[in-house]
């Protein structure tokens, strides 16, 4: 009979401090200038939550249905029901809202120092 050694798989785990590299941003950010613009307040066959719904709406009874981020945070206070900071929220549904087509950022350019 032919002998069989017990062979064990090595696997190798990455090094504890082996920092992880993550994609570098592409300058999508959203500064406190920057537009908020609403494009719908329903789509169909897509369900918002109540907190997400709120910054849609707020958005919608806004002049022009657009807001500056800044201009947006300070609306939500006090009727955006939250524990967390406000604009703490407002990022966190931000992506949804975007690719989901309830907003759309308008980047507003600084004005150059003189």
């Amino acid at each position: 009979m032919p002998e069989t050694k017990n062979k064990t798989a090595k696997t190798t785990k990455p090094a504890a401090n082996a920092a992880k590299k993550k994609p570098a941003k592409s300058g999508n950010r959203v500064t406190s200038n920057d537009n908020f613009v609403c494009l719908a307040t329903e789509i169909e066959g897509k369900k918002l939550s109540p907190q997400a719904q709120v910054i849609v709406n707020t958005l919608a009874a806004g002049k022009n249905k657009k807001m500056a981020r800044k201009q947006l945070i300070e609306t939500l206070e006090g009727v955006l029901e939250t524990r967390q900071p406000v604009g703490r929220v407002l990022a966190y549904y931000q992506p949804t809202l975007l690719s989901d087509g309830y907003v759309a950022i308008e980047k507003v350019e600084k004005a150059p120092a003189e």
